[in-house]
């Protein structure tokens, strides 16, 4: 532990009063609230801590039920924590049932971007997930994964239930 974190928990003892674990909740609860404002999540934050710039708002798109042969697309916010421009120049997915949306796009530092993913439906009922990889020119932050959970229903089978006293 530091000088400046010494001074800090004796100033918060001193000034309120507060026992040590007082000081360690008040510590976590900031660090918290922080976290939220400045980066939208705790995962956002932890993300950036562990070296990402490059942070979604979401690492799973959920599909919901989809038609067989039917296309969707699904966008999501990506933000640029970098201090420098950073272009997603492409996409790759591990099924030619997800598509990475149009490409290339720019995110400026502090900004964010809508990426889309579309996605084609099966030709069975299912469910699956896939993962589609976007590709940045930061060589820090190359890549971003974004899972992709699919559901597919046959409309012509799948029977509805009508609602209760309906």
């Amino acid at each position: 532990m530091n000088n400046m974190s010494r001074q800090t928990i004796h100033l918060l003892q001193t000034t309120f009063g507060l026992k040590p674990m007082a000081v360690t909740i008040f510590i976590f609860l900031s660090v918290c609230l922080v976290s939220i404002f400045q980066f939208g999540s705790s995962s956002a934050a932890v993300a950036y801590l562990q070296g990402e710039r490059l942070i979604p708002e979401s690492r799973t798109i959920t599909t919901g039920p989809l038609e067989i042969g039917s296309k969707k697309t699904f966008t999501f916010r990506v933000r640029n924590f970098a201090r420098k421009p950073v272009t997603i120049v492409g996409g790759h997915s591990s099924c030619s049932c997800v598509v990475a949306g149009a490409l290339p796009t720019t995110l400026p530092p502090g900004g964010s971007a809508g990426l889309a993913v579309v996605v084609s439906s099966a030709v069975a009922s299912l469910r699956k997930t896939q993962v589609v990889t976007f590709f940045t020119d930061d060589p820090e932050n190359p890549k971003i994964n974004i899972s992709v959970d699919i559901e597919t229903v046959d409309a012509k089978t799948t029977a509805t239930v009508p609602p209760i006293g309906g």
